[in-house]
């Protein structure tokens, strides 16, 4: 979104929570994830070519466009809040926390959402009002081995490792550490590792922030995740800032 209102002629500052961080505000290109938290790091990096600031933990100080990333609970002047739904699976477990992984009771989501997008493996598409679908995809490098590992510190590896094994890979080893990562991640990838018969290590761009370039002997690359938003949804968010 931060990159699609900047095509627009936007200035928007983007605004992550930080998490797993130990500095909080501007966030320079080459900070890293456990410095400024992974989400913010990997964010600062795609949107440094646009000139478009990242704020860590604490909220920018300026911007007319900021655009929040996680979950704001309620409407308000010259806010919109744009709900993003797994396009199979779009409410998880259907429980909140312990039980679940919602942030808050569905219907309560989609009572303050300006706009609801469903990511799936579809077409890009304006569905009805209000309701859109944006495509996701794996954007994989050439050369890479069919048999591969799998590392992963998101909060749904099952999509990711879907997508791989769509592709044709085999995933011979799939090491799930937590959301986030956090330290002494490089020893449980070791450990998880040894006597694989994987040819190379995938993870995601966010996940590739908590591990080295090489484990285990093995090469890490990472698979960025492509994007497309459905035409007419930015318009519509510019709409109701404005």
């Amino acid at each position: 979104m931060a990159e699609a209102l900047g095509k627009f002629g936007e200035k928007p500052v983007f605004w992550s929570h930080g998490y797993g961080g130990r500095s909080k505000g501007l966030v320079g290109p080459g900070q890293g994830g456990r410095e400024v938290g992974d989400e913010a790091a990997l964010a600062a990096r795609r949107l440094a070519v646009q000139g478009i600031e990242v704020w860590s933990g604490e909220a920018p100080r300026e911007g007319r466009v900021v655009v929040a990333d996680g979950a704001r609970l309620h409407r308000g002047d010259g806010v919109q809040v744009v709900l993003a739904l797994d396009d199979e699976r779009p409410w998880g477990a259907g429980r909140c926390p312990p039980a679940g992984d919602l942030r808050a009771p569905a219907g309560h989501l989609l009572g303050v959402a300006s706009q609801v997008v469903r990511v799936g493996a579809g077409p890009a598409a304006a569905l009805e009002a209000g309701v859109w679908r944006a495509r996701w995809w794996l954007d994989l490098p050439p050369g890479l081995g069919r048999r591969v590992a799998v590392v992963t510190a998101i909060a749904r590896p099952g999509r990711f490792v879907g997508g791989l094994e769509r592709a044709g890979f085999e995933v011979v080893s799939r090491i799930e550490l937590p959301d986030h990562g956090g330290t002494g991640v490089e020893g449980l990838v070791e450990r998880g590792l040894r006597g694989c018969r994987a040819e190379q290590v995938l993870c995601t761009e966010k996940c590739r922030e908590w591990l080295p370039d090489t484990v285990a002997g093995r090469q890490v690359v990472a698979v960025p995740l492509g994007l497309e938003l459905p035409p007419g949804l930015v318009e519509e968010v510019l709409r109701g800032l404005r």
